[in-house]
């Protein structure tokens, strides 16, 4: 039985916004546009605030009281913050380190910022990298930093341009792989790899979503990481059926390597799988938002080799529209599913379902 436990809200009021008595309100600030969880803090982007500077707010879950309205412990902003650039249009948070994408930097070329905390120092997280390559084309909606993803005992940071275009193809996408050494205390990223599957085409946006997990292979019993990509436009089942690639790295290895491609069991146009994707252990699940109109979630389990279809779920009853898929959680237990569009209590006013997770031998 899930339970209300507390509000988080945004702190001080933005350019675009200001108090209505003692509830703090930004409008137009996309307050909750991406959000990332570790056991002790919440991160949680607002990239529109003040005229789309952007800003991510961090919340101690010690502080976490049952009931209450939570404000910010602490608010990061880009330290060479400028309007339009959408910083905290991705977040990805995990052990003492955390990437925000800035989508719109650079003349929407984009960018990515590195913090590290550190507990002895003011406010704690402090900027020490930003990432911000040349080989990336510029788009109207933005690019590098679209999806961010990490894993900090690996020193792993991964970033996707899905607009980015190469050889004459626009918006086929592509992810960069970047290392950086385990310790919270590396203030260093050098570029490992940038994916660009060859099959691509105009329009996959591969990079649309993004999610790693550490894991042991059940057979091998080698330590692997595993990458998942979506490319939620690609047509393997029929127009904007979409897909998601998945890569590997072995222990032992240095670059990761094409693992499998992953698609919806049956003929799907518009379905957009890969819109959203997320990994626990061996088990990944991918949101496909327009699949039959109202949207799925599909489940797969890694046996060691191949990651085998388990099925999909999707809303009960008639919910075109809904969006069913646009966002998408993982735990070892729970699945949980956005549902934007949903209208069940006022028109998009959005829902989230909640699943059991169930293994299979």
């Amino acid at each position: 039985m899930w339970s209300h436990v507390a509000e988080f809200v945004p702190g001080g009021a933005s350019a675009n916004g200001g108090f209505i008595g003692t509830i703090q309100q930004s409008s137009y600030d996309q307050f909750g546009f991406d959000v990332a969880i570790t056991n002790d803090w919440v991160a949680i982007s607002a990239p529109a605030d003040t005229a789309s500077q952007g800003k991510v707010s961090l919340f101690r879950l010690d502080d976490v009281r049952n009931g209450e309205q939570m404000e910010p412990d602490v608010e990061l902003l880009a330290s060479d913050r400028s309007y339009l650039t959408r910083f905290g249009s991705s977040v990805a948070i995990d052990g003492d380190t955390l990437v925000v994408g800035a989508s719109r930097d650079r003349d929407k070329l984009g960018s990515t910022y590195i913090f590290q905390y550190d507990a002895s120092s003011a406010g704690g997280w402090m900027e020490t990298v930003k990432l911000e390559p040349d080989n990336v084309s510029v788009d109207s909606q933005g690019n590098f930093g679209h999806s961010v993803a990490i894993l900090a005992q690996d020193g792993i940071v991964v970033v996707a341009a899905p607009y980015d275009g190469s050889q004459g193809r626009r918006r086929n996408g592509s992810v960069f792989i970047y290392s950086g050494g385990s310790s919270s205390s590396s203030s260093s990223y050098t570029l490992l790899q940038k994916i660009v599957p060859s099959q691509l085409l105009s329009g996959d946006q591969f990079g649309s979503s993004l999610a790693t997990e550490t894991s042991v292979n059940p057979i091998t019993n080698v330590r692997e990481v595993h990458i998942a990509i979506g490319a939620r436009l690609r047509d393997d089942k029929g127009i904007d059926s979409g897909s998601v690639y998945m890569y590997v790295r072995r222990e032992g290895e240095t670059e990761f390597s094409f693992e499998q491609r992953l698609v919806a069991s049956t003929w799907s146009p518009g379905a957009e799988f890969g819109t959203s994707v997320d990994m626990d252990g061996h088990k990944i699940i991918v949101g496909a938002k327009k699949h039959d109109g109202q949207g799925g979630a599909h489940y797969f389990q890694f046996d060691g080799a191949t990651w085998i279809d388990r099925g999909v779920v999707t809303p009960s009853g008639n919910n075109d529209g809904d969006d069913f898929g646009s966002a998408v959680a993982l735990t070892s237990s729970v699945a949980l599913v956005g549902s934007y569009s949903n209208d069940d209590v006022g028109e998009d006013s959005g829902a989230i379902y909640s699943y059991a997770v169930c293994s299979f031998p």
